[in-house]
């Protein structure tokens, strides 16, 4: 049929169909059940695409599958670049009735809070001697004492408030065991921060009638008489096994070299002690230690 016809014809229907026939004033074309069913594809979509998240996202880390934790490490293998300690350095130490070496190095910081837990690079090392006269009772005591301090430059920051880059000066109390465990110069350690405070610990509790006592920095870093953590030239970190979380992925350590000659059977007790942690490794178990002490 021809337009013109079929124009004709519908001119000669009755007004109420062709007013029926017309569209509904307001009335809208979004078609509710139309855009329903688009929306539930889209959320099925979209779910899949969340679950797709979920599923691709990385597990926590887990030791390295590419280390073979069974085998041993000679120490004469690991390079540590050029440390050396000052020409001339005499570090006496001062008695010490006794030596409580801890087999739980995390435990120990949980119970002695430290301020920061730093991996520093040594800059400078010396010693400082103190001089001071206490009165004891009835009669005057001459007394000496040596305090070992070293600069740091901080290298990373894993707990505390100071920052990568800011120097750091640190004074310890020498005792007789510490020319074992001296870090040296140009060396990379790891190291917990404590406040120590203005006077010297060994005058703290005297009545001082002479000399002076203040220290030249609140700050100290003690290691109760063990080896220090040193990172290696390759980003290995040696430190003895009583830093169990730190070390509970690692290999043991050969001591084939002497690293004393003032007191070998001392350092016997860590001869079979000591452990290689990969960087890796360490970077997530100080997290663990780092959480424990953030939440204590």
């Amino acid at each position: 049929m021809r337009a013109r016809g079929l124009l004709e014809q519908l001119n000669d229907l009755p007004e109420d169909l062709l007013l029926e026939a017309q569209p509904k004033a307001g009335r809208s074309g979004f078609s509710w059940r139309c855009w329903t069913g688009i929306a539930a594809c889209f959320c099925v979509v979209a779910g899949a695409a969340l679950l797709g998240v979920q599923f691709w996202l990385p597990a926590p880390a887990e030791p390295s599958p590419s280390v073979d934790y069974s085998q041993t490490v000679n120490y004469s293998d690991l390079s540590f670049g050029n440390t050396y300690l000052p020409e001339g350095l005499q570090v006496h130490g001062n008695a010490t009735v006794s030596i409580q070496l801890e087999d739980n190095m995390e435990q120990a910081l949980l119970n002695h809070r430290p301020i920061a837990l730093v991996e520093v690079t040594v800059t400078d090392m010396r010693t400082k001697e103190y001089r001071y006269d206490i009165w004891d009772v009835d009669r005057l005591l001459h007394q000496w004492a040596q305090t070992l301090q070293y600069d740091f430059q901080i290298e990373q920051v894993y707990y505390g408030s100071f920052e990568a880059g800011q120097a750091l000066t640190v004074e310890n109390n020498s005792y007789l065991l510490d020319p074992e465990y001296l870090m040296e110069i140009g060396g990379r350690y790891v190291l917990p921060v404590y406040e120590e405070g203005e006077i010297l610990s060994f005058a703290r509790d005297e009545t001082v009638l002479e000399g002076d006592v203040h220290r030249d920095t609140p700050y100290a870093c003690y290691y109760l008489f063990q080896p220090p953590i040193q990172r290696t030239v390759q980003g290995d970190y040696v430190m003895p096994s009583s830093w169990q979380i730190l070390s509970a992925y690692s290999r043991q350590i050969v001591m084939d070299l002497s690293l004393s000659s003032e007191n070998p059977g001392y350092y016997d007790y860590f001869e079979d002690k000591m452990r290689l942690v990969t960087g890796e490794d360490f970077a997530r178990q100080m997290a663990v230690l780092v959480e424990q002490l953030s939440q204590s």
